[in-house]
């Protein structure tokens, strides 16, 4: 029978092998990815498309960690790569693409963060405002609470409950997800669900300039 020589110096090459086949891999990878985002600038949709489809899941499941939300991160992701294209005659020179692609989504995720806590205030703003007094301002006021209660109707039961504690009874976001049993990423992505169906049914109270 013939003895498997495992010596320390036999192991040693061995590990080493290993680590420089993995290396080279990796660096293989590293450039393979170089020139799809060469051949990208150059308007090459087609590298586009093999960078998406090499670093979509990863990316999105990056983002879910962070937002918790499967929608909106599919929808970062997404627009990371639109952006990409749209943006290809000025993208920067990178020395890596995994750590680009992996910033910019981290970057895009804070934002959505922040952004939903800004609607989020607005909305508690406008609808602490005090009530006007002329009989044109109460009628509408009384239109502004008829739509506020139908749009609250609107909303699907756990929603309103968040929304109901947050708004109502005021209490913050820790204290919602312990009173409900859920996580405060859970909370805030009802909360941002909330705001996003009541700003459609209060468009007309509160017009955006365009």
């Amino acid at each position: 029978m013939v003895k498997l020589d495992i010596s320390p110096i036999n192991m040693h090459l061995f590990c080493w092998r290993k680590l420089t086949d993995f290396l080279l891999k990796v660096l293989l990878m590293a450039n393979a990815d170089l020139l799809l985002w060469q051949q990208l600038i150059a308007g090459d949709s087609k590298a586009l498309d093999a960078l998406f489809e090499k670093h979509w899941e990863s990316l999105f499941q990056f983002a879910f960690k962070i937002l918790k939300s499967k929608e909106v991160s599919e929808e970062i992701v997404q627009d990371l790569f639109v952006h990409i294209w749209k943006k290809k005659e000025t993208l920067p020179v990178v020395s890596s693409i995994n750590g680009y692609l992996f910033t910019a989504t981290r970057n895009r995720c804070l934002n959505q963060l922040a952004a939903q806590k800004k609607d989020l205030l607005e909305l508690q703003e406008s609808m602490l405002k005090p009530s006007p007094y002329t009989a044109e301002e109460k009628t509408h006021t009384s239109d502004f609470q008829k739509t506020l209660a139908m749009s609250k109707a609107a909303l699907p039961k756990k929603t309103q409950e968040v929304f109901r504690l947050y708004n109502e009874e005021h209490l913050t976001i820790a204290e919602i997800a312990a009173h409900t049993k859920r996580s405060p990423q859970t909370v805030r992505n009802q909360l941002n669900a909330s705001v996003k169906k009541l700003k459609i049914y209060f468009s007309h109270f509160f017009p955006t300039n365009s």
